[in-house]
């Protein structure tokens, strides 16, 4: 009877403990398949009103135009990307040229991304859902069509692989290879996750030679790769771009970028609010953040050595990458991927034993400095995520609200009177893509002295004078009429619809119309038609 009874317990407590096991996993598919739908559904709403600007069409248009794979290489060798994002691009406007194409594409690498995460992340559901609702994966990352998207992805897929018990290190090698090939900022990141990959390598005695040199030449080969793709092989317009003094202000405000990649949130006062941030609209205040920053990351950190090290060497990089000038002319969606190196770091902290690092971090940072605490560690998830959130939701509902640029409209407009078929010129050429990816043709460029979509940076000409439009405009006389779609104001109007602003013996330009109600703060056009009379 004793025996029966102690059966009976053991019984009941198996099936109690697999009771238990189950309802965890489905508590975590539910999770994980409301999360990733409610994502998805919000993201899809978001493109859906979301009007492409020019970063986003020069990618689309050049790969649209492209019309062999060759040519596709040939024609991004002046980018400063590595090639991964054009060749899905390439692949789909092959089966369709229509925008969307590419937006759907973009909202299903980030939604991938997020539902491995809502899967397989070591850390709590409310902090998932932060990450995935914050300002760079919700907004800036997702609903703005960039190459941007497949360092999350592939971030996720390294995290995921380096935090299982029994690691594929040929397998996370490929995936920082596609990371270093996926966008020239990501390729700075990887140079740390190689680090901590390969620091995890060494620790495991049972990892062969063979695999060590597959693992070594998979990431040297893709990191090789990724800076052969984005030296420059042209002189390009960014190179005349007037440069401070080495050690002037200017190139100093490079270090507050960590701060702001954290503490993302725009200067409301601001016109054109998006690139702007609160907090450091203060040179001042701005100064005092950024240098108290690098501090509370190491308190945050100081008990997960390859964590902060991964923060710490990414933000060193990006600084220093935009403090030299490699890239000076930087912005909020430049500087997310130190939130990205954040939320690795974040990942790891939770998913990968880093006791054993600990005695080497102490011979470079004292032992008080990375005592462990919880309150700064937390305080600055939570300060981060809630602000990213609430910024996320700002810039998207403004996005619902508003066009983000006229692009979209403008063309529209041609088309709905008709027009799509009569010679479009527009000026400058580094606000036609948009328009060329929505009308699904090319237009004239005066900077161009013909024929063009994307935005050929090594034209040294961003936009022409009046006197050299007026000029180019009279070569085409062999129309009746065109159209003219101006991003200045080099054609003075009073506002009065069918004012005629130019008149010769050769041609008359008459004002119709304006969009220029967009978020940003050009792609603003003004709308002509040119009537020729000889």
């Amino acid at each position: 009877m004793v025996i029966k009874t102690e059966l009976h317990i053991l019984v009941l407590a198996l099936v109690q403990q697999s009771l238990k096991h189950m309802a965890f996993h489905k508590h975590s598919f539910l999770f994980t398949g409301l999360l990733t739908l409610c994502f998805f559904i919000l993201s899809l709403w978001g493109i859906l009103n979301h009007e492409i600007w020019l970063d986003e069409a020069h990618s689309f248009t050049l790969s649209r135009d492209s019309a062999s794979f060759w040519d596709l290489i040939v024609n991004t060798r002046q980018e400063g990307h590595p090639m991964i994002w054009y060749i899905l691009l390439w692949l789909i406007t092959k089966v369709s040229h229509d925008v969307l194409c590419m937006q759907l594409l973009h909202i299903f690498i980030t939604t991938l991304s997020i539902f491995l995460m809502a899967r397989y992340a070591p850390f709590s559901k409310i902090k998932q859902l932060l990450f995935a609702f914050s300002y760079f994966f919700f907004y800036e990352y997702n609903i703005i069509s960039r190459n941007y998207a497949l360092g999350i992805l592939f971030i996720t897929c390294y995290a995921l692989l380096l935090c299982r018990e029994r690691k594929n290190y040929p397998l996370i090698a490929l995936t920082l290879f596609l990371l270093a090939n996926s966008h020239f900022i990501a390729l700075i990141l990887s140079i740390p996750l190689a680090v901590v990959c390969l620091l995890e390598m060494q620790r495991e005695e049972a990892v062969t030679k063979k695999t060590w040199g597959l693992v070594l030449t998979v990431m040297a080969t893709g990191i090789l790769l990724g800076i052969l793709q984005i030296l420059p092989v042209e002189d390009t317009i960014f190179a005349h771009v007037a440069k401070p003094a080495f050690f002037s202000m200017d190139r100093l405000r490079a270090f507050t970028v960590p701060f702001k990649a954290f503490y993302h949130f725009p200067d409301l006062r601001e016109p054109y609010p998006l690139n702007t941030n609160i907090f450091t609209a203060n040179k001042l205040i701005g100064t005092v953040l950024a240098l108290i920053f690098p501090f509370i990351l190491i308190k945050a950190f100081g008990n997960k050595p390859l964590s902060l090290l991964i923060v710490l060497l990414t933000s060193i990089g990006i600084c220093s990458f935009f403090y030299t000038e490699l890239m000076y002319n930087y912005t909020v969606r430049h500087w997310g991927y130190i939130f990205l190196a954040y939320y690795v770091a974040v990942w790891l902290s939770y998913g990968l034993d880093q006791r054993n690092y600990t005695p080497y971090l102490h011979r470079f940072i004292p032992p008080f400095l990375t005592r462990e605490n919880k309150w700064i560690s937390q305080g600055l998830f939570y300060s981060t995520l809630i602000l990213q959130v609430v910024a996320a939701g700002y810039a998207y509902t403004m996005d619902l609200q508003k066009n983000f640029c006229n692009a979209k409209e403008a063309a529209q407009y041609i088309q709905q009177h008709h027009y799509e078929n009569e010679l479009i010129i527009l000026s400058s050429f580094n606000a036609g893509a948009a328009v060329s990816a929505y009308l699904d043709k090319p237009l004239y460029y005066p900077e161009y002295k013909g024929w063009g979509s994307y935005g050929k940076w090594t034209v040294m000409t961003w936009q022409v004078s009046k006197e050299e439009l007026i000029e180019q405009i009279h070569s085409l006389n062999n129309h009746k009429q065109a159209y003219l779609l101006m991003d200045s104001e080099i054609l003075t109007i009073d506002k009065l619809r069918d004012e005629i602003v130019f008149s010769d013996e050769y041609c008359s330009i008459q004002y119709i119309t304006r969009f220029d109600d967009g978020i940003i703060n050009h792609e603003k056009f003004k709308f002509y038609k040119i009537t020729y009379l000889k």
